[in-house]
């Protein structure tokens, strides 16, 4: 992993006292889990260059504006090439569009007064998806993603220029075609209060066996989880890392009709979640407890952020 670390500060004001996180904090519905700011996910496709190179260099934090070889591995690798005029494909609508987080609720908590104090208090949970089909073209001999990579971007205010945390990861169909690899490729994040994250991914997939809807979540993997210190400007990349060192996941079906001929795919809805935690003190055994006895997705994501190093 190459890292870069620059040392800044950064305050803020939430409400009429200052915010642990140094950004604004968003009221929200009761029993639900804090959140802030604004976030987007983009979904690369795989087979428009220009439109990919847009989605990676729109709005990005002044240390990703500057060259280098690792920025420029990652847009390689999600095959994102500069436009050399228009190729009828380009677009002036804008590709990184945050809208307000979704709420999440997370109900082992509401058992368990104090776990539910401490995730109103030391947590801030980020959630966004996003919605297109898995496959490109089904008539094709061997299926191919309609898109390899995604950034997830989240930003203290909806019209900010840069984004206050920026991760891109990268998703490939293996070899053999039955089954599916996720991984990190950069993360940026500002300066804020020493926490602990965790980011993961959720796939639900939607498809037809002959006339009879087909509905399932095909895998929630956590991709990343680690310490960021405080009053640091971070930037990681993990372009060092082998796929041989990412688990293998499901492959997401494909829709057929009632003689099994394939027929176009639904969409997948992509959901991206990042979990923050400030040390919770004397509620992380209580939190850890609650969180691994879960089963579920966020439940994964609490637990790895509050042990990540």
């Amino acid at each position: 992993m190459r890292t870069l670390i620059v040392i800044s500060s950064a305050t803020a004001v939430l409400a009429a006292c200052a915010s642990p996180w140094l950004e604004q904090v968003v009221a929200l519905p009761e029993e639900t889990l804090p959140t802030s700011g604004f976030s987007s996910l983009a979904l690369i496709p795989t087979d428009n260059p220009s439109f990919a190179y847009r989605a990676l260099s729109e709005r990005v934090p002044a240390v990703l504006s500057v060259w280098s070889t690792d920025e420029t591995a990652v847009r390689d690798t999600c095959d994102a090439r500069e436009p050399r005029g228009n190729n009828g494909k380009e677009s002036p609508a804008v590709v990184l569009v945050p809208s307000a987080n979704q709420y999440v609720l997370w109900r082992p908590a509401l058992a368990d007064a104090k776990v539910e104090e401490a995730m109103q208090r030391y947590a801030r949970v980020t959630v966004q998806d996003a919605r297109r089909p898995f496959y490109g073209d089904p008539e094709r001999r061997n299926f191919e993603p309609a898109w390899r990579c995604f950034r997830f971007t989240r930003f203290v205010n909806r019209d900010d220029d840069a984004p206050a945390f920026d991760f891109v990861g990268q998703l490939r169909l293996g070899d053999s075609g039955d089954y599916v690899q996720v991984r990190p490729l950069r993360l940026y994040v500002a300066p804020g209060a020493e926490r602990h994250l965790a980011i993961g991914l959720r796939l639900e997939a939607v498809w037809r066996q002959g006339n009879v809807g087909k509905m399932e979540i095909v895998f929630e993997p956590v991709l990343l989880a680690m310490r960021l210190k405080s009053g640091v400007e971070e930037l990681h990349y993990f372009l060092d890392k082998y796929w041989e060192h990412y688990p293998i996941l499901p492959v997401i079906p494909v829709s057929m009709d009632a003689r099994g001929r394939l027929v176009q795919t639904a969409p997948a809805t992509v959901t991206v979640t990042a979990v923050e935690f400030r040390k919770p003190d004397q509620a992380k055994e209580a939190l850890l407890r609650t969180a691994r006895s879960a089963g579920d997705h966020l439940g994964a994501l609490i637990a790895a952020a509050l042990t990540a190093h």
